[in-house]
């Protein structure tokens, strides 16, 4: 699908997981920018047909323009890579061109040995964990089922602090995102063991490594036990590809989660949505409104048709929705009139240093 964008002189190349590449050759960047437009829609418009149920597929692009500003082939493919996460943090399903004066400050995080950083950031614990609450924006409705939202933090002595954005992917490549997941837990655990005034519940993100990683649930269970700390102050993110994707593992881990007394809150409602069947059998406890559509707030009838479906959605399901990135006033309004009932971000409370 995605050579069918580009002309026969230009190469594609799979470079590991789900990272592409494109060389396109005597390109102009106008031209190059369209053609990430092209990619943009083709996949934005497909569909993954799996066990009677369609999935939406997104892509996030980085382009770097070879115009003799870059040193050499690894700085080029950095200032790409730094572009590529650009996208990322700007919503995703989108492209962004990388300025080649950035390649300084972007290379050595693109570029870095993330094995070998990750791995001694897990061991030697140099992770932090910032908390930003979650508020009701309206009366009434189902309680929130957490108060905070805790967010990973990396170390590293050369790079400084590090948002999830910059390694996040790396780890997920590398076979090493279950273990940071493991790594976060401990630190949330032994931090409540030691604050016992603090009775509030908090959100830890889970991916799907672990969701479908059968130790999981055990090593949790024997932490909880070792810590003294109710399961029931923990609440867990699970991205809603993973909820519904109807694979056993992680139907297994979310329902084990639930037994033990912790939250399941589902995460990046709103890009592409599944078939109803698969809503009807949902074992959760709360929905997370995509940051994406919050910042396409106040828009027009179709952006805020969307989030009141969501809202309707939740309501149907008897779950509470909580919206991500609430970062203006106007967005604020928005969520308020559409029916959303709780939401998290910049304009209701800026993340804080937790652990």
């Amino acid at each position: 699908m995605l050579a069918a964008q580009i002309r026969g002189s230009d190469t594609l190349a799979r470079l590991g997981g789900d990272e592409f590449a494109v060389l396109l050759d005597g390109c102009p960047a106008a031209h190059g920018e369209r053609v990430a437009e092209k990619m943009l829609a083709a996949v934005r418009d497909f569909r993954l047909d799996w066990q009677g149920q369609q999935y939406a597929v997104g892509v996030s692009i980085g382009l770097a323009a070879l115009d003799g500003r870059y040193p050499g082939t690894a700085e080029a493919l950095a200032g790409a890579d730094a572009a590529c996460y650009a996208a990322k943090l700007a919503g995703r399903d989108c492209w962004r061109l990388h300025a080649p004066e950035a390649t300084a400050a972007a290379a050595p995080v693109a570029g870095s040995d993330w094995g070998t950083r990750l791995r001694a950031a897990i061991h030697d614990r140099r992770l932090a964990l910032y908390a930003q609450p979650i508020r009701p924006l309206t009366g009434g409705g189902a309680p929130a089922p957490a108060d905070a939202e805790l967010f990973l933090r990396l170390l590293d002595p050369e790079l400084g602090e590090l948002r999830p954005g910059a390694f996040l992917d790396a780890a997920e490549r590398l076979q090493l995102a279950a273990a940071l997941d493991r790594a976060a837990l401990g630190i949330v655990l032994d931090t409540l063991a030691t604050r016992p005034g603090d009775t509030r519940r908090y959100v830890l993100n889970l991916g799907s490594a672990s969701l479908a990683d059968d130790e999981y649930l055990p090593h949790l269970r024997a932490r909880l036990a070792a810590t003294g700390v109710a399961a029931g102050r923990l609440a867990f993110d699970v991205n809603a590809r993973d909820a519904l994707a109807g694979q056993p593992a992680i139907g297994t881990t979310m329902a084990g989660l639930r037994a033990l007394g912790c939250r399941v809150l589902i995460d990046d409602v709103g890009l592409g949505l599944a078939a109803p069947a698969a809503w009807r059998t949902l074992q959760a406890d709360g929905l997370k409104l995509d940051g994406a559509l919050v910042r396409a707030l106040p828009g027009g009838r179709i952006e805020q048709g969307f989030v009141a479906a969501i809202a309707a959605l939740g309501q149907a399901l008897a779950l509470p929705v909580i919206a991500e990135s609430v970062e203006t006033a106007a967005q604020l309004a928005a969520l308020q009139a559409l029916g959303i009932g709780h939401g998290q971000g910049e304009a209701l409370g800026a993340p804080q240093r937790w652990a």
